[in-house]
């Protein structure tokens, strides 16, 4: 159990409120391990091109939080627990249909059993980051490992985080962070329903903020090019975000840590849904983009 906990903590750790380095905690068995110099040891999901090569469930969201699952050939609205009800179903069905041919959908990463099957997420370019979070959410649940991330015109392989277990000397693992945070709010409509969307998202990159992309991409290589040489570290990046930013921003991020070389990648992400929202018939647009500190 613990090894899919692990994924799912690297998904649904808390975020901070904007502006505030994260605290360091003490770690549990769940915990990103936090050590001096920016050293961590965590297991880490990656990023990539290329194409699917296993069968493929295919889920849609749509602008104002409507989620569309795909059965057959028709695509039918749902819910997160319709999605999580869907995703087991259909490794399940693929698994008999493969068995025939002494195959299986299942395959071993780290020791974990996992599905060896892609899901495909074509998610429209202004669909909150939180959203996209809980659909890969969905999947990891479910033991898929293996993500396509689409807006419909661009698209990226995602790998979730498959642990690597917590060894007794694991390897020094060095991040390279970029936060994207939503700036500026105007009154506008998601699902009929009126709420306050970012106009001006920037990326934080140490303690200074940019809206050029040039500036992020220069970061990343110079960031890669400094610790590139550690004795026996894993070098990856973190991208973090407020809840708010969408999903055309992240692209814009996974991007450019693609581009630079960096394949390794850890997802800083917020709690899962509420029992409610897996039940909701559209996914509501996020009140805040960090939690409200009490």
């Amino acid at each position: 159990m613990r090894r899919w906990m692990t994924a799912l903590a690297l998904l649904a750790a808390p975020v901070w409120a904007q502006g505030d380095e994260p605290k360091e905690e003490e770690a549990g068995d769940d915990e990103v391990v936090e050590k001096p110099e920016g050293f961590v040891y965590t297991p880490a999901g990656r990023i990539g091109r290329g194409e699917r090569d296993a069968p493929t469930a295919f889920v849609r969201l749509r602008e104002g939080g409507a989620l569309q699952i795909r059965s057959g050939e028709e695509w039918k609205d749902g819910t997160l627990n319709d999605l999580a009800k869907f995703l087991k179903e259909f490794v399940e069905q693929q698994d008999r249909e493969m068995r025939k041919d002494t195959k299986s959908a299942y395959e071993t990463v780290a020791g974990a059993k996992v599905s060896r099957l892609f899901v495909s997420l074509d998610v429209e370019p202004t669909v909150p980051w939180q959203h996209v979070q809980w659909l890969m959410m969905a999947a990891a649940e479910q033991k898929y490992w293996k993500v396509e991330l689409t807006d419909g015109t661009r698209k990226m392989l995602v790998f979730l985080p498959a642990d690597r277990g917590m060894p007794k000397e694991p390897p020094l693992e060095i991040r390279i962070s970029v936060h994207a945070v939503a700036r500026r709010e105007k009154k506008g409509a998601w699902g009929g329903v009126a709420v306050n969307r970012p106009v001006d998202v920037r990326y934080k990159i140490g303690n200074e903020e940019t809206a050029d992309l040039t500036d992020v991409k220069d970061y990343i290589r110079k960031a890669h090019k400094a610790v590139k040489d550690t004795p026996g570290a894993k070098i990856g990046g973190e991208v973090k975000a407020g809840n708010k930013v969408p999903l055309s921003k992240m692209l814009d991020l996974l991007e450019a840590f693609e581009a630079s070389g960096l394949e390794t990648m850890s997802f800083y992400g917020n709690a899962p849904p509420a029992p409610e929202v897996r039940d909701a018939p559209r996914l509501p647009y996020p009140l805040r983009n960090y939690p409200a500190v009490d």
